[in-house]
């Protein structure tokens, strides 16, 4: 199991008790809060919104506390333009890269439809240098999605 803070990092827990999960996971969040402390630095707890990454089918009821506050769980978080959701199933990411892809993809069919033509090598490097980029961001996880979700990607 791991606890992904947002911006603060991931904490990685591995045990089948909710409690000792609890534990460990409050521990690990004192000791950071001991270093920001040090290093007088602050956490922006409206942005510590931790994901608890599991495959159980059992929710997993764990309170994760800093500082004093109970931290809001939630169910889906977007990391570096990347969609995580609890079960790591690439769905939402998946959607998002397609919907990328499609409204980009409106750009060269509006391009190659100017009445006097457009270059081959402008539409070359408008996929390149707009287009693909975007669509290809965070595709390296989708290796691990179910094929399923990698057939939806399919336009």
């Amino acid at each position: 199991m791991f606890a992904n803070c947002g911006d603060t990092g991931s904490i990685k827990c591995t045990d089948e008790d909710n409690q000792a999960i609890q534990d460990s996971l409050n521990s690990a969040l004192d000791s950071l809060r001991a270093w920001v402390k040090d290093n007088e630095m602050k956490v922006n707890l409206n942005k510590a919104t931790p994901l608890i990454f599991t495959l159980s089918t059992k929710p997993k009821d764990i309170e994760l506390i800093y500082d004093g506050e109970k931290l809001q769980r939630t169910q889906e978080v977007t990391f570096l333009r990347i969609v995580m959701d609890t079960r790591l199933n690439w769905n939402k990411q998946a959607c998002k890269l397609k919907g990328i892809g499609s409204a980009r993809n409106g750009l060269l069919k509006r391009l190659t439809g100017v009445k006097k033509g457009t270059a081959q090598n402008l539409l070359c490097t408008t996929y390149k240098s707009y287009i693909r980029p975007a669509i290809e961001c965070g595709s390296e996880l989708l290796i691990t999605a179910s094929e399923a979700v990698q057939d939806s990607m399919e336009i």
